[in-house]
């Protein structure tokens, strides 16, 4: 169902950063990125939070602002995750001296190089949680449960008038009703693109990778590379074998991206019905 909400979310193109098509043009050396995975690295400039992609004729795209005028005025732009390669999920947050505070997320397509944005919090408080997915990010709140894309598509997959407890696996959503009740959906996604090889890890502050070793994820202190068939993980220059993460299972979750303060666990029966575990809240 596409509904027309140009009061609360905008579909906007974005302009491309002057610069080299070229995919060798694109991009900063890792010490100086803020987020980087095989395909996606992000990086600062001229107090904007810019966002190149690998292995592609990009021009690197506008994903945030990162600007400060020393007199208690500033936008902060927060990386939260890329997904699928080409979507990227922000935080951007805005403090004035005179003014109320806003945040408000940006999911853009940096291959498309449109976004979507979301008003998460402002003077009247808290509006709605989130979780992104490769294609979409879902938002719950007054307004049900709402998959948006930056092409501006907007589906309703249910929840009016209020929806709360927000988590996802793969492509499928969970939430409770105004009366606590699961209820879960799916939510058609774009095709999964390749996995690009990682970059070969390089000396990031006090981390430095083993001999060989490729970068999965740099997320500002937290470091993680592969090298002889194990996943390391480095923080403050100090470099242990990273804790298992075990697969999502879209049967039964624990989300750590639910921007509410507690996590839910879902769970389906045979026969499909979605349920909250017994204990979680």
């Amino acid at each position: 169902m596409r509904l027309l909400l140009v009061a609360l979310f905008t579909a906007l193109i974005l302009i491309a950063v002057p610069g080299s098509a070229s995919a060798k043009a694109c991009g900063v050396p890792q010490a100086k990125a803020v987020y980087e995975t095989p395909e996606v690295q992000i990086y600062t400039s001229k107090d904007r939070l810019l966002a190149c992609r690998r292995g592609g004729a990009l021009s690197p795209r506008q994903v945030g602002w990162d600007y400060t005028d020393g007199m208690g005025t500033y936008e902060d732009g927060t990386v939260i995750d890329v997904l699928g390669g080409r979507w990227v999920w922000v935080v951007q947050s805005t403090s004035a001296a005179e003014s109320a505070d806003h945040s408000e997320y940006w999911f853009t397509d940096i291959v498309t190089a449109k976004r979507v944005t979301v008003t998460i919090e402002d003077e009247d408080g808290p509006a709605y949680e989130a979780v992104g997915l490769a294609g979409a990010i879902i938002v719950a709140g007054k307004d049900g449960v709402l998959a948006l894309r930056p092409d501006g598509d907007v589906d309703l997959l249910g929840g009016k008038p209020t929806a709360f407890g927000l988590a996802a696996a793969g492509n499928r959503v969970y939430w409770q009703d105004v009366k606590g009740v699961a209820q879960t959906a799916t939510v058609p996604l774009p095709r999964p693109e390749a996995s690009r090889t990682p970059p070969r890890a390089r000396t990031i502050g006090r981390c430095k990778p083993r001999p060989g070793a490729r970068l999965l994820l740099h997320d500002g202190r937290f470091i993680y590379t592969r090298a002889g068939g194990k996943t390391w993980l480095c923080v403050n220059g100090r470099t242990r074998v990273a804790p298992a993460e075990p697969a999502a299972d879209p049967s039964r979750l624990e989300p750590a991206s639910v921007t509410w303060p507690d996590p839910y666990t879902y769970w389906l029966d045979a026969a499909g019905a979605p349920h909250v575990a017994d204990g979680v809240r």
